[in-house]
């Protein structure tokens, strides 16, 4: 009996939910009816991640891979060594036991220098009454775009207003301001983005939630005209 591969990522963010894969395999030429007890342990932090048992054992060539869910919440940082082990007791014990590494790192800090990229300024026409929309961008300090943001703003010139969005995959987020009289109102936007923290991990695998954390990081105006661009353009933007 071997054990013939423990399989995880390279490396991990302290507090992620690493996915170990072992791999036991029967490699002698006789069937092997008893229950088989597999451990996995991380030797740097001289901890047992999780014990599994192949009941019935295996036949002859036979091989089954066992799945360990590793919480890194409280695991050092710094290169673990995992060893996976069984107990089956036969002649050659030099394959009884395979190990791997894994880096566990700090959890990055909150993104830094979030600002207002961008600001697209659309509307449209009801009848007696028109709408502004803007689509904020939130960019880092690197110019990328940032996924997860709370994006507030404040509209002037009345109407009915949405004033805080979540930006989405692309970094961008739609803001409105409704029911605007056509001969009176002409809204202006100012917007500021909110810092993100990442914070407690969603149980298994290495998903992340995050949620929003003080401070002002941006404030950008923008003015939309009534005769601007009209929500065609907003349309095809939002397929886009």
């Amino acid at each position: 009996m071997a054990v013939t591969n423990v399989s995880a990522p390279a490396s991990a963010t302290q507090g992620d939910v690493v996915t170990v894969d072992v791999t036991v395999q029967n490699v002698g030429n006789q069937h092997v009816g008893e229950d088989i007890v597999v451990t996995l342990n991380d030797d740097t932090d001289n901890t047992t991640i999780g014990i599994q048992t192949i009941v019935g054992g295996l036949t002859a060539g036979a091989s089954t891979t066992l799945n360990y869910d590793w919480d890194t919440q409280s695991a050092s940082l710094g290169d673990h060594t995992l060893t996976a082990s069984h107990d089956f007791s036969d002649e050659n014990t030099t394959n009884d036991a395979q190990s791997t590494t894994v880096r566990v790192s700090d959890d990055p800090a909150p993104a830094t220098g979030m600002h207002v990229g961008d600001l697209f300024p659309y509307n449209s026409s009801e009848g007696k009454t028109w709408s502004a929309y803007v689509i904020v961008r939130i960019e880092d300090s690197d110019h990328k775009l940032v996924e997860g943001a709370t994006v507030y703003g404040s509209w002037t010139g009345g109407g009915l207003a949405v004033d805080e969005c979540l930006t989405e995959y692309a970094g961008e987020c739609l803001m409105l301001s409704t029911f605007l009289r056509k001969k009176r109102d002409q809204p202006d936007l100012l917007c500021r983005a909110a810092r993100r923290r990442r914070t407690a991990q969603v149980p298994r695998r290495r998903e992340a939630r995050h949620h929003i954390a003080g401070g002002i990081l941006d404030l950008r105006p923008c003015h939309v005209r009534r005769l601007g661009v009209d929500i065609g353009h907003l349309r095809r933007r939002l397929r886009h």
